[in-house]
């Protein structure tokens, strides 16, 4: 039975109203939360020897590979969540992407996206001006050509020509990627006046991935963050949002999305430096099958909601996921400042665990407080408080 929702055009997440009662999709929250744990995580592992303590080392390394060893995983993960919300976003504004506002859609992006970046870049700026260490831009890179590459969505090639910036700053690839993509998204959904044409953009973004990251082999920065290199991840959200938006799927194909897709998410993390599967690894493969998996969850997400004992004993990671981005942008001062400790006071390695959850709750109450207080507000001010709704069958 199809369910009819009300869009609230707060953010670019879709927020459906189910019987009058506000919900977001708590499935899409979880691969929220998903994600950024695993990028937190690897951020915290490059800084502490999780794999020298007693209980990790007794472990396959399999499951350390899959938790402790995962951020780029993380960050495709948010890749395609991003294609799928900005896709079924827009076809709930305008029911066809023919018909979308590049204006209100530009307006939107920069609402969501720019006030917390600007905000940390203004801090990444004063840090690095006092001369504050894990801060510091370093000799190879300039102050200036740093921050202009932020904010015209080059930081990722910048990396990719120079190496890595400190941490703070080296976050913002993945958000060079997303925004040079929906630059052109309005535009490619104006001059496709056939549905046919946004498909074959979307299978060639898809089909160029694996071969672009194969062509850069060696080159392992630009390989992990070059536009082409990410953008198949993106153009699979969209494509799984437009078959999700035009086909009707049944009871049984939605369970089986969430089951294959569980399978496939799982099965990469795991199994994506295990030597028994190098063949898929020497295709550049793994990143576009696990885009496949988190595809298949986010169809079967917008007909499946968490039954209500679930929601309320999962919340706290829905709640975590809802403030992903947020999260994301400033999750590297909590590291930095929670490794800093963790050394000073040279904490057991028994002990590093703890510290990695604190740092994991830290980062989320952070997230939080910029969200609530500042992320939020600036988007309801940037929007003049633009309350208007879409009603749609899902």
């Amino acid at each position: 039975m199809n369910n009819h929702f009300i869009l609230k055009n707060v953010d670019d997440s879709i927020e459906p109203v189910i019987s009058n009662q506000s919900n977001r999709y708590e499935i899409i929250d979880l691969l929220r939360a998903l994600a950024i744990f695993l990028v937190v995580i690897r951020h915290v592992q490059l800084r502490i020897p999780f794999d020298q303590t007693t209980l990790l080392m007794s472990l396959p390394g399999q499951i350390f590979n899959a938790i402790f060893v995962s951020g780029s995983e993380g960050v495709r993960i948010f890749f395609v969540i991003s294609g799928f919300i900005i896709t079924t976003t827009t076809l709930k504004r305008y029911s066809d992407l023919q018909y979308i506002n590049v204006k209100e859609f530009y307006k939107y992006r920069f609402a969501r996206i720019a006030p917390p970046l600007i905000a940390l870049l203004v801090i990444l700026t004063a840090l690095h001006f006092l001369g504050v260490k894990d801060y510091v831009i370093k000799s190879k890179f300039t102050y200036f050509e740093t921050l202009f590459s932020a904010l015209t969505f080059h930081l990722n090639w910048l990396e990719g020509m120079k190496g890595y910036l400190p941490g703070s700053w080296d976050v913002l690839w993945s958000l060079s990627v997303e925004e040079v993509f929906y630059l052109a998204f309005p535009v490619v959904c104006l001059l496709s006046r056939r549905k046919s044409i946004i498909y074959i953009v979307l299978i060639a973004l898809i089909l160029i991935g694996p071969f672009y990251r194969y062509s850069l082999e060696g080159d392992k920065v630009w390989q992990a963050k070059a536009y082409l290199s990410c953008m198949d991840s993106i153009a699979l959200g969209c494509l799984f949002a437009l078959v999700s938006w035009t086909k009707t799927i049944s009871a049984l194909t939605k369970s089986m999305f969430l089951i294959v897709g569980t399978m496939i998410v799982v099965f990469v993390l795991m199994v994506k430096k295990d030597p028994a599967f190098d063949f898929i690894g020497d295709l550049y493969l793994f990143k576009t099958i696990l885009s496949v998996g988190v595809g298949l969850l986010l169809v079967a997400s917008v007909r499946q909601q968490l039954a209500p004992l679930t929601a309320r004993l999962l919340s706290p990671l829905i709640l975590y996921g809802q403030l992903s981005y947020e999260v994301y942008l400033t999750h590297m001062f909590v590291v930095y400042s929670g490794v800093r400790l963790y050394k000073k006071y040279n904490v057991s390695l028994d002990y590093s665990f703890i510290w990695l959850i604190s740092i994991l709750i830290v980062s989320g109450l952070l997230g939080y407080i910029v969200e609530r207080y500042f992320s939020k507000p600036m988007n309801l001010w940037i929007r003049h408080n633009d309350n208007k709704t879409v009603k749609e069958t899902v």
